[in-house]
């Protein structure tokens, strides 16, 4: 009797240790799961995202700027993506035209991404930025369409569109063109207001 009792202790004792093991794995495993295996959070990858896309916009915008102010038209062609130099009506008048316009050297830049479509992960990204750049004579107002990356057309890849306007040339009801539009150089100049 004393064998059976002694058994049927040890039994509960191997029970309640299972039991404490495969709750502790069950808790590890929810934990893992639930956090991935990634310890970054949602919140701080989206940040991370946001982040990186800014840079590249501001990197290309600061690229733009350089070319324009050593007047280096080969230096912002190269800039375009091979789809954009393609497509692009009358790019190397449009490059001198903007060389033309922009005068000065920039003394502020202002704003960064509107807004990104797609995602690095997903194959094709797409960044839209409005700056304003500020120098001693003007203020511009600057926005950039630019992809990144684009796997199913990689050559679409790099700059898209600039437009480039003053703040007294901005028309009535205006919209800054997308990535809907043709590629290519746009110059709004100062217009006379009709009221």
């Amino acid at each position: 009797m004393k064998k059976i009792w002694l058994r049927i202790i040890s039994d509960k004792r191997l029970y309640k240790k299972k039991r404490k093991v495969t709750l502790l794995l069950i808790g590890y495993v929810l934990m893992f799961s639930l956090s991935g295996c990634n310890p970054e959070s949602a919140g701080e990858y989206r940040a991370r995202v946001i982040r990186d896309e800014q840079n590249m916009a501001d990197e290309m915008m600061q690229s733009i700027i350089d070319s324009l102010e050593a007047q280096d038209v080969k230096a912002l062609k190269e800039l375009f993506s091979p789809y954009a130099l393609e497509h692009a009506e009358n790019l190397d008048e449009k490059i001198e035209e903007l060389m033309e316009f922009y005068q000065g050297s920039n003394d502020e830049m202002e704003g960064g991404l509107c807004s990104a479509e797609g995602g690095i992960p997903y194959g094709e990204l797409i960044l839209d930025s409005t700056y304003t750049i500020k120098n001693g004579e003007r203020e511009y107002e600057v926005t950039i369409i630019t992809m990144p990356k684009n796997d199913e057309e990689p050559d679409k890849v790099g700059l898209y569109l600039i437009e480039v306007m003053t703040e007294e040339a901005e028309p009535e009801g205006f919209k800054w063109r997308n990535e809907d539009d043709e590629p290519g150089i746009y110059v709004l100049e100062p217009q006379k207001k009709h009221w």
